[in-house]
């Protein structure tokens, strides 16, 4: 029985197994409905006036396709109101005291909050390294992006739709009920609007910041990046209307994002393909991480240790801490494993023996990990 694998931005494995003759690839070369495809566009921010995030320029492209009775989707993969808080005084950064990350601000309601363990603090008044009174929201948040909306666009409706609004389905339909109706509006939004929806209204999306998943030192992380591009932009011109992307960057002559804008998804997924087979990575050959998690670093970096003297034929890099070296007061670490052969690999880690390990150690194995957080 044959089994279809549908997407408009199919992973670098799928296309590589297409390579490698063991997928057939079908084109679909016309939006359904006979819809044209979206134009792109990139502002260069740098040296850019702007209102909290938002460039004139763009501004300027929202007032007219509200002007022209369409609907507008600012995207901008982050909740909250800023991610961070920091005092203009003295450097200081709200930290997470159980994580090695940064607290965001959340405005409504007002605290401080950590997207990896779920700690939530009031937002304090004064600074706590050098009790000034200087803080500062720095970097943009949903909340954020919906307040400037407001403020420059104050004669539209504007619906904020993330993780922190519509917990449930029914709040959801009901938001999408009403932005169905076809009236001009702004919708401020997450991943959750990436795909699957369908806007017929939407003429204008707006990507606020694509410079961070292409900047990021996950491997995967340009593929991603590049498919939620292509994804959020499909909400636009789904209908009769043409509809346009603009895409706001502070590094415009980035390469991937330039391969993407100027040979769309299937031409910024070959050079990228091209690349992870010159590097020697996935898909390229298999790859594992071995993760381990402790309150007692020792024991998790004792345990990857244990396991790296197993592996003879094949390539073991690490013990290294995990890009988030600590969540909920638990020290991480991985063992990165990559081989020639899928075989080789599994038989690897089936010939692998761990002994008896304290029992607030924790450790798994992820074949073909989707990101290294």
């Amino acid at each position: 029985m044959p089994v279809v694998l549908g997407s408009a931005t199919p992973s670098l494995e799928s296309l590589y197994n297409v390579q490698r003759k063991r997928y057939q690839r079908l084109h679909l070369h016309k939006r359904a409905g006979g819809a044209q495809m979206p134009t792109y566009n990139i502002i260069d921010m740098r040296g850019q006036t702007h209102t909290d995030g938002i460039s004139l320029p763009l501004e300027r492209v929202i007032k007219r396709h509200l002007e022209a009775h369409g609907q507008v989707l600012l995207f901008l993969n982050r909740r909250g109101f800023a991610p961070t808080l920091l005092c203009a005084a003295c450097g200081w950064q709200a930290h997470c005291t159980a994580c090695d990350a940064r607290l965001t601000l959340h405005r409504t309601p007002p605290q401080l909050s950590c997207h990896h363990c779920g700690l939530r603090l009031q937002v304090p008044k004064k600074c706590a390294h050098c009790d000034q009174t200087s803080l500062l929201p720095v970097g943009m948040g949903t909340q954020r992006t919906e307040s400037v909306a407001q403020q420059l666009f104050n004669n539209v409706p504007i619906y904020r739709i993330d993780r922190d609004t519509t917990r449930s389905s029914k709040k959801l339909a009901e938001r999408f009920d009403e932005i169905n109706q076809g009236e001009p509006c702004i919708m401020v939004g997450t991943q959750m609007l990436a795909k699957g929806h369908h806007f017929p209204d939407v003429t204008l999306v707006a990507i606020l910041n694509a410079d961070a998943g292409f900047l990021s030192p996950d491997f995967r992380a340009p593929e991603r990046t590049a498919q939620l591009i292509v994804q959020v932009a499909g909400r636009s011109g789904r209908a009769v209307r043409p509809g346009e992307v603009w895409i706001q960057s502070f590094q415009p002559d980035n390469p991937a994002l330039i391969s993407l804008i100027q040979t769309g998804y299937p031409g910024f997924a070959a050079a990228e393909l091209e690349q992870r087979i010159k590097m020697g990575m996935p898909p390229a050959k298999p790859m594992a991480l071995i993760r381990a998690e402790s309150v007692n670093p020792q024991e998790a970096i004792n345990l990857l240790n244990h396991a790296k003297q197993q592996f003879h034929n094949i390539e073991a890099l690490g013990p290294v801490p995990a890009p988030l070296a600590r969540m909920s007061n638990r020290s991480r670490f991985q063992l990165m494993l990559i081989a020639e052969t899928r075989p080789q690999l599994h038989r690897a880690l089936q010939q692998l023996q761990i002994p008896k390990i304290p029992s607030k150690l924790r450790w798994s194995i992820d074949v073909d990990p989707y990101d290294s957080m």
